[in-house]
């Protein structure tokens, strides 16, 4: 049953829409925000589809008084890739189990390209999870609190942490783990402490 109210709005299985539509085909308990000029409400999985062929484009797109489609959100069904587009720029795909920020051809699972571009390089390894290439120098920064620590982990299926590069900035000292154990200690003077046998 529809209801159109005296403020123009429209109720779908809604006597009392506060949108400009509103349509309903249970309560979910919840007031709609007083922004959204659509809603679609249901108590349980509720979804928004777009339908097209095969070979069409579906998505979503964002516009202001200087862009009718300044952002995007797509969906190109020849390749069923995900694009995410920020001011004409492809900043992240979504392509099967991959996902591409400044790629919108993933080579790995999370595959990242720098502000330099590509370096065109096919990753040859199987077993790489993580790709990050630049066409100018490459850098992973850990940043945290100047009195606590940076670390990069290893871990495998039978115990968290076995090995570790752990930056300890209180003392400013690099420490190496292995087997779950500090093994090897560099101190901000360059003196290098081992426990075990050199």
């Amino acid at each position: 049953r529809m209801r159109i109210n005296s403020s123009g709005n429209v109720g779908i299985g809604e006597t009392s829409p506060a949108n400009l539509l509103h349509v309903k085909v249970s309560d979910a308990g919840i007031a709609p925000h007083p922004s959204a000029q659509i809603v679609l409400e249901r108590d349980g999985t509720n979804y928004l589809q777009f339908l097209t062929t095969a070979a069409g484009t579906s998505g979503l797109l964002f516009g202001d008084t200087n862009d009718i489609d300044v952002s995007k959100i797509y969906v190109d069904h020849n390749t069923t890739k995900m694009t995410f587009v920020s001011e004409t720029s492809e900043t992240m795909v979504l392509h099967g189990p991959k996902v591409g920020i400044g790629t919108p051809n993933p080579q790995k699972p999370l595959h990242i390209i720098g502000p330099d571009g590509t370096t065109s390089l096919t990753e040859g390894n199987s077993r790489t999870a993580l790709f990050i290439e630049n066409a100018g120098a490459t850098y992973v920064n850990l940043a945290s609190s100047n009195s606590a620590n940076a670390a990069i982990f290893f871990s495998d299926a039978d115990a968290n942490n076995r090995g570790a590069l752990l930056y300890k900035h209180a003392s400013d000292s690099l420490a190496f783990t292995t087997a779950g154990t500090e093994s090897m200690t560099l101190d901000s003077s360059g003196n290098l402490d081992v426990a075990g046998t050199i």
